[in-house]
């Protein structure tokens, strides 16, 4: 990512481009068949997908060559059986054990690491969750998804490009189940970027068509990666995290708390986070177990933070909230 990143940024210059440009590209970024929309001013570049959520499949902090959205799903291996003990018992044979069926690990307690993703992570992934969710059964991934728009098909409504300004709009009809039966709802996303800040701001409208009202906690999930997890110079800022600067490791949740972030100074920036009206925040880091020559090992594949906020969706109230993520710098390089 580093040098195809620094690569772009040559490509801008030997196009013209300055310090203050606003971008919007509509094209198949991901050759999936459908259209993505690829908004870039000199210092983000932000992917679309429409058909998975309206999620953004890549988020980029040019000045620093850094991808933020580097991170790994959670998924079942083949080999995730010899930690929980769920295969049967091979045949008995004369020939010699492969490295591969040795079992040796790196720290006790693995199986409980065995944790399997949802979906793909992503930034700006929307869940409907039931109202008495908590942050153990979020993290753990023992929840119900009780809508269909954190990997629904969203419609690009608008592609709207001015001097210093752009805008993506995008809307999907969904549904939230309930004991009575599914009610239909519609979320829009908006995406909105300037011609120079490494700012992104997402507004959001939920709308119920014409059900009985629902209530429900709607959370709004970043996934992103700053490399290490147990680094001093990686930590988490903002809410509970105070002055303290714990590390990425570290779980956390705040109540009521209007910005929350995570900081590198290896790299030399810092990611912000930004919920209008203020909400609940869920911080946690997200591991992977796999295996390598030296063993089973717990492996750091992103940080999590997902803003949450439990709403009462009503015919012809429709709820309106938004999500800014900032990155600051305090290097760049040439």
């Amino acid at each position: 990512y580093q040098s195809l990143i620094r690569a772009e940024r040559l490509v801008d210059g030997l196009l013209g481009r300055g310090d203050r440009f606003i971008a919007v590209d509509r094209f198949d970024y991901d050759k999936d068949c459908g259209d993505d929309v690829v908004m870039t001013n000199p210092s983000l570049l932000a992917v679309i997908d429409p058909d998975l959520g309206g999620t953004l499949l890549e988020l980029d902090y040019r000045p620093a060559d850094f991808c933020l959205s580097n991170t790994l799903t959670r998924q079942k291996e083949a080999y995730h059986h010899k930690l929980t003990g769920e295969a049967e018992e091979a045949e008995a044979t004369d020939a010699p054990a492969s490295i591969h069926d040795l079992v040796r690990v790196k720290e006790e307690g693995l199986a409980e690491w065995l944790v399997y993703d949802k979906g793909i992570r992503r930034l700006f992934t929307d869940r409907l969750l039931p109202a008495e969710t908590n942050m153990t059964a979020y993290v753990a991934n023992e929840y119900e998804e009780r809508g269909a728009f954190a990997d629904g098909r969203f419609v690009i409504e608008a592609v709207d490009a001015g001097e210093s300004e752009a805008s993506v709009t995008l809307s999907c009809l969904g549904a939230v189940a309930t004991p009575a039966g599914n009610v239909p709802l519609t979320l829009t996303k908006i995406y909105r970027m300037n011609d120079r800040d490494a700012s992104l701001t997402v507004e959001y409208l939920l709308e119920n068509a014409d059900g009985e009202p629902v209530t429900v906690k709607v959370a709004t999930e970043l996934n992103l990666t700053l490399l290490a997890v147990d680094a001093e110079d990686r930590y988490w800022t903002g809410g509970s995290a105070g002055q303290t600067r714990p590390r990425l490791k570290e779980s956390l949740e705040d109540d009521g708390v209007n910005q929350v972030g995570l900081a590198d100074e290896y790299f030399g920036f810092a990611v912000t986070a930004a919920s209008e009206p203020s909400s609940t925040a869920w911080r946690f880091p997200v591991y992977t177990v796999s295996q390598s020559e030296g063993g089973f090992e717990r492996t750091y594949q992103g940080s999590c933070m997902t803003f949450v906020r439990s709403v009462t969706v009503a015919p012809g109230e429709p709820i309106q909230w938004s999500v800014t993520l900032s990155v600051k710098g305090n290097k760049e390089k040439s």
